[in-house]
Protein backbone atom coordinates (compact mmCIF):
# COMPACT_ATOMS: atom_id res chain seq x y z
CA UNK A 1 0.00 0.00 0.00
CA UNK A 2 0.89 3.42 0.06
CA UNK A 3 1.71 6.34 2.19
CA UNK A 4 0.06 9.16 1.50
CA UNK A 5 -2.25 8.26 4.58
CA UNK A 6 0.93 8.62 7.23
CA UNK A 7 2.40 12.00 7.86
CA UNK A 8 6.03 10.46 6.62
CA UNK A 9 7.44 13.84 8.40
CA UNK A 10 5.95 13.44 11.70
CA UNK A 11 7.06 9.96 11.95
CA UNK A 12 10.28 10.63 11.51
CA UNK A 13 10.60 13.36 13.47
CA UNK A 14 9.48 11.13 15.94
CA UNK A 15 11.95 8.49 15.01
CA UNK A 16 9.55 5.96 13.75
CA UNK A 17 11.14 4.51 10.44
CA UNK A 18 8.08 4.06 7.65
CA UNK A 19 9.04 1.17 5.50
CA UNK A 20 7.16 -0.67 2.71
CA UNK A 21 7.38 -4.01 3.69
CA UNK A 22 8.36 -6.96 1.01
CA UNK A 23 8.09 -4.83 -1.79
CA UNK A 24 9.77 -7.58 -3.88
CA UNK A 25 7.67 -10.35 -2.53
CA UNK A 26 5.19 -8.75 -4.24
CA UNK A 27 6.44 -7.56 -7.83
CA UNK A 28 5.90 -10.64 -9.88
CA UNK A 29 2.52 -11.44 -9.23
CA UNK A 30 1.32 -8.25 -9.34
CA UNK A 31 2.50 -8.35 -13.28
CA UNK A 32 0.72 -11.32 -13.49
CA UNK A 33 -2.07 -9.82 -12.52
CA UNK A 34 -1.85 -6.50 -14.83
CA UNK A 35 -0.47 -8.98 -17.62
CA UNK A 36 -3.72 -11.12 -17.47
CA UNK A 37 -5.76 -7.74 -17.58
CA UNK A 38 -3.66 -6.82 -20.66
CA UNK A 39 -4.13 -9.30 -22.51
CA UNK A 40 -7.98 -10.18 -21.88
CA UNK A 41 -8.65 -6.57 -22.03
CA UNK A 42 -7.16 -6.30 -25.88
CA UNK A 43 -9.41 -9.34 -26.57
CA UNK A 44 -12.34 -7.96 -25.27
CA UNK A 45 -12.64 -10.52 -22.49
CA UNK A 46 -14.44 -7.93 -20.18
CA UNK A 47 -17.06 -7.67 -23.26
CA UNK A 48 -17.60 -11.27 -22.82
CA UNK A 49 -17.82 -11.97 -19.26
CA UNK A 50 -21.28 -13.60 -18.43
CA UNK A 51 -21.63 -14.64 -21.89
CA UNK A 52 -22.71 -17.91 -21.44
CA UNK A 53 -20.54 -20.90 -23.05
CA UNK A 54 -21.33 -22.98 -25.09
CA UNK A 55 -24.10 -20.60 -26.69
CA UNK A 56 -25.79 -18.29 -29.89
CA UNK A 57 -23.15 -16.36 -29.78
CA UNK A 58 -20.07 -18.50 -29.27
CA UNK A 59 -17.96 -19.42 -31.98
CA UNK A 60 -14.45 -21.54 -32.52
CA UNK A 61 -12.57 -18.24 -31.95
CA UNK A 62 -13.62 -17.91 -28.36
CA UNK A 63 -14.95 -14.38 -30.00
CA UNK A 64 -11.14 -13.11 -29.86
CA UNK A 65 -11.88 -10.04 -31.86
CA UNK A 66 -10.24 -7.12 -30.66
CA UNK A 67 -6.22 -6.21 -31.11
CA UNK A 68 -3.87 -9.55 -30.99
CA UNK A 69 -1.17 -8.75 -28.78
CA UNK A 70 2.02 -8.84 -31.42
CA UNK A 71 -0.13 -5.57 -32.97
CA UNK A 72 -0.78 -3.94 -29.76
CA UNK A 73 0.96 -0.80 -28.40
CA UNK A 74 0.70 -0.42 -24.43
CA UNK A 75 1.91 2.01 -22.42
CA UNK A 76 3.30 2.86 -19.09
CA UNK A 77 3.10 5.89 -16.94
CA UNK A 78 5.35 5.56 -14.50
CA UNK A 79 8.50 2.83 -14.98
CA UNK A 80 9.12 1.58 -11.45
CA UNK A 81 9.58 -2.35 -10.68
CA UNK A 82 6.15 -3.24 -11.23
CA UNK A 83 6.17 -2.10 -14.71
CA UNK A 84 9.48 -3.20 -15.63
CA UNK A 85 8.66 -6.64 -14.66
CA UNK A 86 5.43 -6.52 -16.64
CA UNK A 87 7.59 -5.44 -19.78
CA UNK A 88 9.88 -8.19 -19.25
CA UNK A 89 6.93 -10.50 -19.56
CA UNK A 90 4.78 -8.81 -22.34
CA UNK A 91 8.35 -8.65 -24.38
CA UNK A 92 9.23 -12.62 -23.85
CA UNK A 93 5.33 -13.14 -25.46
CA UNK A 94 5.62 -10.49 -27.81
CA UNK A 95 8.50 -9.27 -29.99
CA UNK A 96 6.35 -7.23 -31.92
CA UNK A 97 3.91 -5.40 -29.60
CA UNK A 98 5.24 -1.70 -28.92
CA UNK A 99 6.01 -0.85 -25.73
CA UNK A 100 6.21 2.65 -24.25
CA UNK A 101 6.32 4.61 -21.63
CA UNK A 102 6.36 8.18 -19.92
CA UNK A 103 8.12 9.21 -16.84
CA UNK A 104 6.28 12.59 -15.18
CA UNK A 105 8.75 15.19 -14.35
CA UNK A 106 10.15 15.44 -10.85
CA UNK A 107 10.00 11.19 -10.91
CA UNK A 108 13.41 10.37 -11.66
CA UNK A 109 13.63 6.51 -12.95
CA UNK A 110 15.70 4.16 -13.14
CA UNK A 111 14.63 2.73 -16.13
CA UNK A 112 16.95 2.73 -19.22
CA UNK A 113 15.65 4.16 -22.65
CA UNK A 114 15.62 0.92 -24.99
CA UNK A 115 15.22 -2.04 -22.55
CA UNK A 116 12.97 -4.29 -23.49
CA UNK A 117 12.41 -2.45 -26.85
CA UNK A 118 10.99 0.48 -25.01
CA UNK A 119 10.91 3.99 -25.33
CA UNK A 120 10.14 7.31 -23.57
CA UNK A 121 7.22 9.64 -25.06
CA UNK A 122 5.11 12.33 -23.87
CA UNK A 123 1.63 11.98 -21.81
CA UNK A 124 -0.50 13.00 -24.74
CA UNK A 125 1.56 10.48 -27.56
CA UNK A 126 0.98 7.95 -24.77
CA UNK A 127 -2.55 8.84 -23.71
CA UNK A 128 -3.39 9.41 -27.79
CA UNK A 129 -1.96 6.25 -29.17
CA UNK A 130 -2.24 3.42 -27.32
CA UNK A 131 -4.20 0.57 -27.10
CA UNK A 132 -3.45 -0.18 -23.82
CA UNK A 133 -2.78 2.70 -21.06
CA UNK A 134 -1.28 1.70 -17.64
CA UNK A 135 -0.84 4.72 -15.05
CA UNK A 136 1.61 2.99 -12.32
CA UNK A 137 2.93 5.98 -10.72
CA UNK A 138 2.97 6.58 -6.51
CA UNK A 139 1.34 9.51 -5.26
CA UNK A 140 3.62 12.58 -4.60
CA UNK A 141 2.42 16.42 -5.11
CA UNK A 142 3.32 16.02 -8.41
CA UNK A 143 1.65 13.09 -9.80
CA UNK A 144 -1.70 13.89 -7.42
CA UNK A 145 -4.41 14.48 -10.56
CA UNK A 146 -2.11 13.37 -13.43
CA UNK A 147 -4.67 12.05 -15.24
CA UNK A 148 -8.18 14.02 -15.78
CA UNK A 149 -11.06 13.74 -17.82
CA UNK A 150 -9.21 15.63 -20.32
CA UNK A 151 -6.81 12.61 -20.32
CA UNK A 152 -9.63 10.15 -21.01
CA UNK A 153 -10.87 12.71 -23.86
CA UNK A 154 -7.38 12.54 -25.98
CA UNK A 155 -7.49 8.21 -25.33
CA UNK A 156 -8.93 6.10 -28.78
CA UNK A 157 -12.34 5.02 -28.46
CA UNK A 158 -10.88 1.50 -27.57
CA UNK A 159 -8.23 2.49 -25.40
CA UNK A 160 -8.34 -0.14 -22.07
CA UNK A 161 -7.08 2.01 -18.76
CA UNK A 162 -5.70 -0.18 -16.29
CA UNK A 163 -5.25 1.94 -13.25
CA UNK A 164 -2.07 0.73 -11.29
CA UNK A 165 -1.31 3.91 -9.63
CA UNK A 166 -2.69 5.24 -6.17
CA UNK A 167 -6.54 6.61 -6.42
CA UNK A 168 -5.66 10.39 -6.24
CA UNK A 169 -3.60 9.77 -9.61
CA UNK A 170 -6.37 9.56 -11.23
Amino acid sequence: AGLDHICVEAAEERGIRIRRAAREAIVKSVADYLLSNIIFGLRNGFQNVGVPFPGASWNLTWNADGVDLDCSKIGFVGMGAIAEETARRLRSLSKTCELVYHVPSGIRSRFEDGTYQMHHVGIADLLSTCDVIVPMVPLTPSTSGLITYSSFAMMKDTAIFINMARGKVV
